[in-house]
C-alpha cells in the first residue's frame, strides 16, 4: 500500500479518528516523494460490466492520450469547456448584509458540483459521496440509489440550462423500465411500472415464481405475516434489508456465528415497502425535461412510456378502489417513512393529482391511447382530494372555526404518526402562487398550512430545516420572500445539525467541511443535498414558470419571493424554452428580457401590475420589457 508510511504498516484501523475512514482496500495512494522542478501526474480511470472488456488497457490508452495531448493543451480545453458552461445562465445577488451574496455563492458552487459530477456517464451520482468519496466506499448507506436524496440533486438543473446533466439519470431510470414492469407484475399484482424508492442502478431482479406469488399475498395484507413459509424466510434471508422490497427487515447483528435479523414489527411494511410517490417523481421529471424542452421526440420515445407506467401502477395498485362516496382512495401505502400503512395518504394522493393530468396531456399531445384517455378522466375527476384536517378522520385534526391544512393521511396508521404536511407545496409545486388562478381552494389550504406551521415554529423557519427538507423551496414557491430567506440562510448553516445528522459524534460534530459539503448520512457519505435544495428554492424565489397546476400553460413570474433588501440578476431557462433575463434594485424590476428559443405562445405575470401578458413568440427572436412601458 502506496501511503504516507511508505507500506510499512499493515491496512489496519490504526487511526484515533474515523472521521474520515481509514485506510483500506479499496483505496490506492499516491505518494511522491517532493524534489525541485515541475512534474505532471496524470490519472485514468476506466469501468465496465463486460467480463470481455480489457479495463487496464482502456484506462492506460486514455492516459496516454492525455499524456500526449500535453498539459498545456488539455488546460487550454478545459478553460474553453467552463467558460462556455457558465455562460448558459447566471444568478448574481447583493446585499448590505452579505446574506445574497452568501447564497448566491452556494449556488454557484451547487452548478459547479452537478457539473463536475454529472456529464458524460452512464449513470447518475450515489448520493452519499456522489463522486467524491475520497477513502473508498465507506458509506453507511449502501450503494443503492435512494430516489428521496438524489431528486435534490436534480430538481434544480433544468432551469439552469444545463440538459445534458439530466442524461446520466434518465439513462438509469430508463435502462430499468423491463425490470420494473416486470417488478410491478410480480410483486404488486398492479400494471405500468414499479420502481422502488431504494433501488439498484440496474433495476429490481425477478423473482421466481413461487416467492412472487407469496411476495404479492403478503404484502398485500392478503396473507398473515406470521404465516410466511420457511422458502420465503431463506429467500429473503441474503437480501438487503434496505432495498425497498426487502426494507421490512430490521437491524442485522451476529448471533453464535450466524447472522441474523428482525423486521421492523409492522409485518410486511418498512420505511420504504409501499413508498410510490418517487415513481410519479421520476415520471415527473421526465415531464418536466418535455416542458422545457418541447421535445416531441423525448416525449414519444423517453418519457410517455414513464409517464403512463407510473399512472398506470397506481390506477392499478390492488389497494386503489372507488368506494361508497364515488371517489377513488387507495389504502396501505407509505408517505415519506411514516403513515404505516395509511389511507389516501399525502404523497400517494398528491401524486396521483399531478401525474393524471399530465398523462392526459401527453397522450392528447401524441395522439396516443385514445380508448384508455375516457378512462383516465373519469378517473382523474374522481380520485379523493388531498387528506385535510377538516376529515372526520384525518390523521391531524385542526379545531373547530380553524381554517382547514393538509395532512399526512386518513384513518388509523401502525406508527401512530399524526401531522400536519406541505408536501403539496414542495416537491411537484401542485401549489403555488399561480394556482391561487387555477384553483383557489388549494392555495387557500396551502396558505393555511403554512401559517399554521408558522405558528407551531413560532414564526422561526430555521428550525424546520434539514439536509434533506424542501422547505426553501415550498416557501419561495408560495411567495413568502422573508421566511424563505430565513429558511435558506439556516440551512446553509446547517443548524440543526445536533438534532437531524445521522452519525454527527461519529463525524466529529462537524456540520460541514471548507469545501461545504456535509456528511449527514455517515462517514464518507459526503453530500451536497441542501445546496440543491437551496438552488432549487433560490431559482423559485427569482423566477417561476410552472403551471398553477399540472397539465395547464406555464406562467412566468420573476422576483415572486425576493427578501427585502437583496438586489438580484438573473439569467434562467423556463418551461416552453424560454430563456428569462431580468434585474430588480431596490425593490424594483427594472427590466425583463424574453429570449425565444422554441417559439410558441409566451405568458408572463406582469410583475408591476399583476395583470397576465399572452404573446405568441418566434424561434431566435428577443422579447424585452421595463418598469416604464
Amino acid at each position: 500500500m502506496n501511503d504516507e508510511l511508505g507500506g510499512r504498516a499493515p491496512v489496519t484501523d490504526f487511526r484515533v479518528s474515523k472521521v474520515l475512514g481509514q485506510p483500506n482496500e479499496t483505496e490506492m495512494r499516491l505518494c511522491v516523494k517532493p524534489g525541485t522542478g515541475r512534474f505532471d501526474i496524470y490519472v485514468a480511470s476506466s469501468a465496465t460490466f463486460d467480463e470481455n472488456e480489457d479495463v487496464i488497457s482502456a484506462a492506460v490508452n486514455q492516459l496516454e492520450a492525455a499524456r500526449k495531448t500535453g498539459y498545456e493543451r488539455l488546460l487550454q480545453e478545459h478553460k474553453l469547456w467552463w467558460n462556455e458552461f457558465w455562460q448558459k445562465s447566471y444568478i448574481r445577488l447583493s446585499s448590505d448584509d452579505g446574506s445574497a451574496e452568501f447564497v448566491e455563492k452556494h449556488y454557484t458552487y451547487y452548478v459547479y458540483l452537478m457539473a463536475a459530477n454529472s456529464r458524460g456517464g452512464k449513470y447518475p451520482p450515489n448520493f452519499g459521496g456522489m463522486l467524491l468519496s475520497p477513502r473508498g466506499d465507506f458509506r453507511h448507506w449502501g450503494a443503492m440509489q435512494w430516489w428521496s436524496n438524489l431528486r435534490l440533486y436534480y430538481n434544480a438543473l433544468l432551469p439552469t440550462g444545463h440538459n445534458e446533466l439530466m442524461q446520466p439519470y434518465f439513462d438509469m431510470y430508463s435502462g430499468m423500465y423491463d425490470s420494473c414492469a416486470k417488478a410491478a407484475e410480480q410483486q404488486w399484482g398492479s400494471k405500468g411500472i414499479y420502481i422502488p424508492e431504494t433501488v439498484w442502478f440496474n433495476g429490481v431482479d425477478e423473482l421466481p415464481e413461487d416467492i412472487a406469488s407469496e411476495l404479492r399475498e403478503l404484502y398485500l395484507l392478503r396473507k398473515p405475516w406470521e404465516e410466511r413459509s420457511e422458502r420465503f424466510k431463506q429467500y429473503a434471508y441474503n437480501k438487503h434489508p434496505h432495498e425497498s422490497r426487502w426494507n421490512w427487515k430490521g437491524h442485522e447483528k451476529w448471533v453464535d456465528g450466524n447472522l441474523v435479523y428482525s423486521d421492523k414489527g409492522w409485518g410486511p411494511f418498512g420505511s420504504t415497502t409501499h413508498m410510490f410517490w418517487n415513481i410519479v417523481g421520476i415520471a415527473f421529471h421526465y415531464w418536466t425535461y418535455y416542458e422545457f424542452t418541447k421535445d416531441r421526440s423525448w416525449l414519444k420515445e423517453r418519457a410517455y412510456p414513464m409517464i403512463k407506467g407510473a399512472a398506470e401502477f397506481l390506477r392499478n395498485y390492488p389497494h386503489m378502489r372507488k368506494e361508497d362516496d364515488g371517489k377513488y382512495h387507495m389504502s396501505n401505502t407509505i408517505s415519506g417513512e411514516k403513515y404505516i400503512g395509511g389511507k389516501d395518504t399525502i404523497q400517494v394522493m398528491s401524486v396521483l393529482h399531478g401525474i393524471m393530468p399530465v398523462l392526459l396531456k401527453a397522450a392528447e399531445l401524441l395522439d396516443a391511447d385514445r380508448d384508455m384517455r375516457p378512462v383516465w378522466e373519469e378517473f382523474y375527476l374522481n380520485l379523493a382530494p388531498l387528506p385535510r384536517s377538516d376529515h372526520p378522520e384525518a390523521v391531524y385534526r385542526t379545531k373547530e372555526g380553524e381554517e382547514a391544512i393538509w395532512v399526512g393521511a386518513l384513518g388509523q396508521v401502525l406508527d401512530d404518526h399524526r401531522d400536519i404536511s406541505n408536501d403539496p407545496m414542495r416537491d411537484f409545486i401542485l401549489c403555488s402562487l399561480e394556482t391561487e388562478k387555477e384553483n383557489p381552494d388549494w392555495f387557500r389550504t396551502g396558505k393555511a398550512t403554512l401559517a399554521f406551521q408558522r405558528d407551531m415554529l413560532g414564526g422561526d423557519w430555521s428550525k424546520a430545516v434539514s439536509e434533506m427538507s424542501s422547505v426553501s423551496v415550498m416557501l419561495a414557491g408560495m411567495g413568502e420572500a422573508e421566511a424563505f430567506k430565513q429558511a435558506v440562510l439556516a440551512q446553509l448553516e446547517c443548524v440543526n445539525a445536533d438534532r437531524e445528522y445521522c452519525y454527527y459524534a461519529d463525524t466529529g460534530k462537524i456540520k460541514y467541511y471548507d469545501n461545504r459539503l456535509t456528511v449527514r448520512e455517515g462517514v464518507n457519505a459526503v453530500s451536497a443535498q441542501r445546496l440543491g435544495n437551496v438552488a432549487h428554492g433560490l431559482q423559485l424565489a427569482l423566477c417561476q414558470s410552472h403551471p398553477g397546476v399540472p397539465g395547464k400553460e406555464p406562467v412566468i413570474r420573476v422576483f415572486p419571493a425576493i427578501p427585502d433588501g437583496w438586489d438580484a440578476e438573473f439569467s434562467l431557462w423556463c418551461h416552453g424554452g424560454f430563456k428569462v433575463t431580468s434585474a430588480i434594485r431596490k425593490g424594483v424590476v427594472e427590466s425583463i428580457r424574453i429570449e425565444s428559443t422554441l417559439g410558441g405562445m409566451c405568458r408572463l405575470r406582469d410583475p408591476w401590475n399583476g395583470s397576465l401578458i399572452e404573446f405568441d413568440t418566434a424561434a431566435g427572436e428577443t422579447y424585452s420589457f421595463n418598469a416604464t412601458e
